[in-house]
């Protein structure tokens, strides 16, 4: 089991080193008096596991063992991770200030625009009730 252990904890050393400011700020491109720095979301995500247990009879759910895999046991493990980067903006400083410059989502835009029309709905009906 320790070596499943040793082998997240360089996962996590890998990761706490790729996960710096570069890669949530990316380099300043500058242009007629503007510089843009590029702002994304990074994410990552890991999981793992292991297991044992002894042979049974090979008859699913009997729990049983047979006599010729009394000595018998199995065991395994696994494991999986992935991230992503998402862009969500740029900053953009120039002479007048500095802003941030959200970039939306379709997904976002969608879920807004729904979210108006059920309010819009709803007060429909109760302003047609009274």
């Amino acid at each position: 089991m320790s070596s499943a252990r040793d082998l997240l904890h360089s996962i996590g050393e890998r990761v706490a080193t790729s996960a710096s400011v570069r890669n949530i700020y990316g380099e300043p491109i500058t242009a007629h008096d503007r510089t843009l720095i590029p702002v994304a979301r990074v994410g990552y995500g890991f999981g793992a596991g292991a297991g044992g247990g002894e042979r049974g009879t090979g008859e699913p759910g009997t729990g049983e063992r047979g006599a010729e895999d009394a000595a018998g046991s199995r065991s395994g493990g696994g494991g999986g991770g992935g991230g992503g980067a998402t862009p969500v903006g740029v900053i953009e400083i120039t002479p007048a200030g500095t802003r941030f410059i959200r970039f939306y989502e379709p997904r976002t835009i969608a879920l807004m625009l729904g979210a108006g029309l059920f309010v819009g709905f709803i007060f429909g009906r109760l302003s047609s009730r009274s």
